[in-house]
């Protein structure tokens, strides 16, 4: 886990310069509503990209989209042939948490 933005820029440069690629999510809330997206980065730019609206924030929280991010990434994943090496960039630390170590927890 990069302990800044600036860390995360320089390891996502470095990944995207050896020729890797570089997934990123985000999942928020807004004007009532919840969603995620994921974009895929190369040496070429921005690529595929994957997003979703899951509905009311009265019926779904921003930790959902975040997650929901998440498995926009990996549906990236699936769809590129070939790939060997993908770093997934995300945002929320209990999000990173809970796909670190999934273990049943209450209200999971």
């Amino acid at each position: 886990v990069a302990p800044d933005k600036q860390k995360a820029r320089e390891d996502m440069e470095r990944i995207v310069g050896r020729g890797g690629t570089c997934i990123f999510t985000d999942g928020s809330g807004f004007e009532d509503g919840a969603g995620a997206a994921a974009v895929a980065v190369t040496g070429r730019g921005a690529g595929t990209r994957r997003q979703k609206h899951l509905g009311a924030l009265s019926e779904h929280t921003v930790f959902e989209s975040e997650l929901c991010g998440a498995i926009l990434a990996l549906d990236i994943v699936a769809d590129i042939p070939r790939l060997t090496d993908v770093d997934i960039f995300l945002d929320c630390q209990p999000a990173i948490a809970a796909l670190s170590s999934p273990k049943t927890q209450p209200a999971q």
